[in-house]
């Protein structure tokens, strides 16, 4: 009979000693911003030396950005030596001194070039919609007419500067 009893109170112990407990587990994160920008060349037809008409060209430039984030996108004057915002240039790959002039604009009418937003330039702004959802931008490139250059292959790097 103890033995009966011993076991009911064991079994009694061991059924009340189970229980439960709670608490919360906090969640969080924390969006940033960002960005990425790609182009496409911005590769000229063939110029002859002396035309009479503008050589033109364009070029995309695609930002990707998170949702509600504002940007601007900048040039520079490009890696020719003497280029300026006024006039860009592109350099022979195998005369340092040869040159051939250019811009970018930032419109199909070219009267806005696109630069650094300094002084007479522009840039271009927007506000990112996802980074699954590209804002593109068109670059239209002109080079003048009536140069009269050297014939092969000139070249120029512009920075373009995603700023967000």
């Amino acid at each position: 009979m103890m033995l009966l009893v011993a076991i009911v109170l064991l079994g009694r112990v061991c059924v009340g000693a189970a229980g439960t407990a709670t608490t919360s587990l906090t969640v969080s994160a924390t969006v940033v911003d960002a960005c990425t920008v790609t182009t496409t060349p911005l590769a000229f037809p063939p110029y002859a030396s002396g035309t009479t008409t503008p050589t033109d060209t364009t070029s995309t430039i695609a930002v990707l950005c998170t949702p509600g984030t504002a940007f601007t996108v900048g040039l520079n004057p490009g890696s020719t030596t003497g280029s300026a915002f006024v006039e860009r240039r592109m350099q022979h790959v195998t005369s340092a001194s040869a040159t051939l002039g250019y811009n970018i604009y930032r419109n199909a009418e070219r009267t806005e070039v696109w630069a650094d937003g300094i002084g007479s330039t522009f840039t271009v702004s927007g506000t990112g919609t996802g980074l699954q959802h590209v804002v593109s931008f068109t670059a239209y490139g002109r080079m003048p007419s009536g140069q009269r250059v050297s014939f092969g292959t000139y070249t120029d790097v512009i920075t373009v500067t995603l700023t967000y």
